[in-house]
């Protein structure tokens, strides 16, 4: 503690002194291309990266692009393009690996928020689940009476449905798809295009089998049409040049934004890149002179080189530059802020005077809430086990893939010394105990609880908009996280046996959170307050949720495949409301899906952005990742982030071309 504490001491002289050397005239390092950039784009995550990508696809020789990324480039780490090993990404250099606030309603814990610190964002250290959500999602996004506005028509799931479709390639299916022919003829390219994969585990077979016959149907096409069922998860990776014929632990590669989108880009093309890592923007540069209310424009950025410790001024190209935020849901509105941009009544006490009011900036947080159902897996079930694994279109592997987990576990039996990584998918406050962490998401099922009886006698009651998601996971426990868990409550927990644990998710919580500055000085976090669970809705929900989930594990349990024995969580000792009420407080924890800081809106009073994305007060000044989603959608934020990137480039490049564009007044 003493060492972060004198390093952080050592980085507040060290920005103060550059700080000062800037400020007198006598920059430590100006970077800019000649009078300035066409775009300066912070944050290279799944949206920021899609959005340089396009605009380098769609722009002349002559547009120059900056972009400026935090973290640093992860794209020649096998741990990093290998997708099964993401949970070792956890607390490294390629995660913020944020705590919020102590929960109030989780029982004053506080709760670890990943988030990517790399090229790529999320989209290079999540689990890489693919899902689009549902139409209603985007349908809801859209304020009463501005249906027909043409700005948030763009907004409507039906206009995103082929979008999506544009830039997705699913592979592994029983027929390959190919892009919607609404988009072939676009207004504009997309660089590349995601690749998807469905991967199927034998044990999940088994798991929907038991799903179907208990109410819930086999949804096959749940990214294309989501409802109400079961089905086997898609992922965006790719098969690896060279390794068709390794096993499922190494055989697939992370297709995450970076990847796809700048990467892929021509040689000629990318030059016309500048790519700034290791950065990190603390203030947005305009004239803070102007009244309150008048429009303004930026004019570039500042930000501190970690790698060469000094500051840095970004300049735009005058009158014609943008400048873009991407830099996530905690990180934009902390640079606002940061910046003199926001609510007076959050900055005041941190010593910044508001010079653009935008109440809403770092308000509406939101996220996915996550309780997890563990048990014990059949380990002679799973040795015994002949089945081939296989995917759609042909066999892939001689072994099943829960034969080949076991044996890569056992191979490197782990012990103390080896490091302890967070299982976030199914267990969220058990710690993973092995050689090396896999991705094993084998089953995802849509639902809203309590309908499965109608479903059966009316299958349209399955295209209700689902509220809950469940994921599996297997998982090997070794011992409880002491920073948030209750240790007594895992004295019945045998170290390195295997488990499957299925994570029940509200998808739409009501719950609202915030992000507040803790200082002036873009080196102190944020503080972040999801206020997890304060809305009485979501606790009845959840208990809902988890009693129709875990009568679902029971049967499966029951079934003559004989996967799972024993409950170890919430235990068969939890029987009442009130228990399980607390059992939620005591284990819920985030799904690390964060949006809503700086929502789209009609008004600066009740939004931070409209619908094309600008902020309000300024004609230059866009937004473009998870932040600007004013609820969030039925699904991973991964493929919605990326939408949100294509749709921030397709306002942008409109602008370049209309004579007269439309500014948030």
């Amino acid at each position: 503690m003493k060492d972060n504490s004198l390093h952080r001491n050592s980085l507040y002289i060290l920005f103060s002194i550059t700080f000062l050397f800037n400020w007198s005239g006598c920059s430590a390092q100006e970077q800019n291309s000649q009078d300035g950039y066409d775009y300066i784009i912070v944050g290279a995550g799944a949206a920021g990266s899609t959005l340089a990508g396009t605009l380098l696809a769609n722009t002349n020789e002559n547009t120059k692009i900056l972009l400026i990324e935090a973290g640093v480039d992860g794209t020649k780490d096998p741990m990093v393009t290998n997708y099964v090993k993401s949970g070792y990404l956890m607390r490294t250099k390629y995660d913020w690996s944020d705590v919020t606030a102590p929960q109030v309603h989780l029982n004053g814990r506080t709760v670890l928020f990943n988030g990517g610190k790399v090229n790529g964002g999320g989209s290079s250290i999540n689990g890489m689940l693919w899902a689009r959500g549902h139409k209603g999602d985007y349908d809801s996004w859209i304020p009463q009476g501005q249906e027909s506005n043409s700005d948030w028509q763009r907004w409507k799931g039906e206009k995103i449905l082929p979008l999506f479709e544009y830039f997705e390639h699913f592979q592994g299916f029983s027929k390959e798809r190919e892009p919607a022919e609404a988009w072939t003829a676009a207004e504009f390219k997309i660089p590349s295009r995601v690749l998807t994969r469905e991967i199927r585990y034998p044990l999940a077979d088994d798991f929907i089998r038991v799903a179907h016959r208990n109410g819930y149907p086999h949804n096959e096409q749940y990214v294309r049409d989501l409802r109400q069922g079961v089905s086997y998860p898609t992922f965006n990776i790719f098969i690896q040049p060279g390794k068709e014929d390794a096993d499922i632990f190494e055989k697939y590669g992370r297709c995450d934004a970076f990847s796809c989108f700048v990467s892929t880009q021509h040689e000629t093309t990318r030059q016309r890149l500048t790519l700034k890592n290791s950065t990190r923007v603390f203030e947005i540069l305009y004239d803070k002179e102007k009244p309150d209310g008048e429009m303004t424009q930026a004019t570039g950025v500042m930000a501190f080189d970690e790698n060469n410790k000094q500051t840095e001024t970004f300049h735009l190209k005058p009158y014609t530059g943008q400048l873009i935020l991407s830099a996530g849901a905690l990180r934009t509105p902390q640079i606002l802020m940061l910046s003199g941009i926001g609510n007076s009544e959050v900055l005041n006490p941190v010593g910044i005077k508001v010079k653009r009011t935008l109440v809403k900036v770092g308000a509406d947080l939101q996220d996915h809430v996550s309780t997890a159902i563990v048990r014990k897996l059949n380990n002679d079930k799973l040795k015994e086990s002949q089945k081939s694994f296989t995917q759609t279109t042909r066999s892939e592997s001689k072994q099943p893939v829960e034969k080949l987990f076991i044996e890569k576990l056992d191979a490197h039996p782990a012990t103390l010394s080896e490091s302890e990584i967070e299982v976030r998918s199914a267990c969220q406050h058990l710690i993973l105990k092995t050689p090396e962490h896999l991705n094993t998401t084998a089953i995802t099922l849509y639902f809203e609880p309590g309908i499965k009886e109608e479903v059966k006698s009316d299958i349209n009651k399955a295209k209700i908009r689902p509220s809950f998601q469940l994921q599996s996971n297997f998982a090997r426990i070794a011992k409880p996280h002491p920073a948030s868990i209750n240790e007594q409550a895992l004295d019945s927990i045998e170290d390195y046996v295997n488990y499957f644990g299925i994570a029940v998710i509200n998808l739409r919580p009501f719950s609202r959170g915030s992000i507040k500055l803790t200082s002036a000085s873009f080196l102190d976090a944020p503080r972040i307050d999801p206020h997890y669970l304060s809305d009485v809705r979501d606790v009845r929900a959840q208990l809902k949720a988890l009693k129709e989930a875990r009568e679902l594990l029971e049967q499966f349990a029951r079934d003559s495949s004989g996967w799972v024995e024993d409950e170890v969580f919430p235990g068969a000792q939890l029987i009442t409301d009130k228990q399980l009420r607390n059992y939620i407080r005591e284990y819920s924890s985030s799904y690390a899906h964060p949006c809503g800081t700086c929502k789209m809106g009609i008004s600066k009073e009740y939004s931070v952005v409209g619908p094309n994305l600008k902020v309000w007060g300024f004609e230059n000044l866009s937004i473009a990742d998870a932040s600007v989603m004013p609820t969030l959608p039925s699904a991973n934020t991964n493929a919605s982030a990326i939408m949100i990137g294509i749709q921030c480039a397709a306002s942008l490049l409109r602008d370049r071309t209309t004579a007269s564009s439309p500014i948030n007044e």
